[in-house]
């Protein structure tokens, strides 16, 4: 029983050495002046700022998105969320662009906020790409599936309507998996 003890105690020694010997990006920038590392941080400031300006206005109308694969839209919301709160730390205070943003992560405000709009980017094309494909293999059941929303057929035939929408969910299902030939021919019988 004191063997185990011991590795317990060993390895939490390890662990904590571990984190404390990782190199931050402080260390990286000890040899800048005052000045440059002001000038590093405002530079660095002005990017970040473009990307979330960029991001702001391209997840506006993402909503629309959600149809076409909804984990992936679901994945980059949570990231964009993060992104955002991270942003909004940095706006606060642009001198903590390069400090550690969590006690138990070595990650920065500016590289976790990039990897975040990493994520959210991923997810964006993955889903453009859906989008694109949907668009043009299943014009027919959207334009169907917009009528009968113009017209509130839910309202008068909810049962039917909930069975429709969730056929017309896994026509996009199909695609998301790569399998075309279903879709298309789930996109017949709809």
């Amino acid at each position: 029983m004191s063997t185990r003890k011991s590795m317990v105690v060993l390895l939490c020694a390890l662990g904590v050495a571990s984190c404390a010997s990782t190199p931050s990006v402080n260390d990286a920038r000890a040899n800048l002046s005052p000045e440059e590392l002001q000038q590093t941080r405002g530079k660095e400031y002005e990017q970040l700022s473009a990307t979330f300006d960029y991001w702001s206005k391209a997840l506006e109308g993402a909503e629309s998105l959600r149809v076409y694969a909804p984990e992936n839209y679901r994945e980059m919301m949570s990231s964009w969320k993060s992104a955002h709160a991270l942003f909004v730390e940095i706006r606060k205070d642009p001198n903590q662009i390069d400090a550690k943003h969590s006690v138990f992560s070595s990650e920065t405000y500016a590289v976790g906020f990039r990897d975040r709009i990493n994520s959210v980017e991923y997810n964006y094309k993955a889903i453009q790409g859906l989008k694109k494909q949907a668009d043009e293999l299943l014009a027919p059941a959207m334009t169907e599936m917009a009528y009968l929303n113009s017209i509130e057929a839910s309202r008068y035939f909810k049962h039917a309507m909930n069975t429709m929408n969730r056929d017309y969910q896994r026509l996009f299902e199909h695609l998301v998996v790569s399998e075309v030939e279903h879709a298309s021919s789930a996109q017949d019988r709809f």
